[in-house]
């Protein structure tokens, strides 16, 4: 999936498939995950969400899984901010 067919163009895929961005909208999130599935096989994705703001050093990072029903299951929260490429 190219970046274009998020509908945003914030997301970007990386060379190992994994796809970065940064959108204030789930609904993209939620595309991204569905259709990375759908095109892999995988049966799950993992997403990592933290906040970012103007006095956000270094933002909580959330880690959850989530399944192709939609649900999403809380993996772990850790302080620090995302390398450019994570595929953790």
């Amino acid at each position: 999936m190219s970046a274009d067919q998020t509908n945003d163009p914030a997301v970007t895929r990386f060379p190992n498939g994994s796809y970065g961005g940064v959108t204030s909208d789930t609904t993209i999130l939620y595309s991204v995950a569905m259709r990375s599935m759908e095109e892999t096989g995988a049966e799950s994705v993992t997403i990592h969400l933290s906040g970012h703001g103007p006095n956000v050093d270094n933002p909580t990072i959330f880690t959850y899984e989530m399944d192709r029903s939609g649900a999403l299951r809380f993996v772990s929260s850790r302080p620090g901010v995302l390398p450019a490429n994570s595929n953790n």
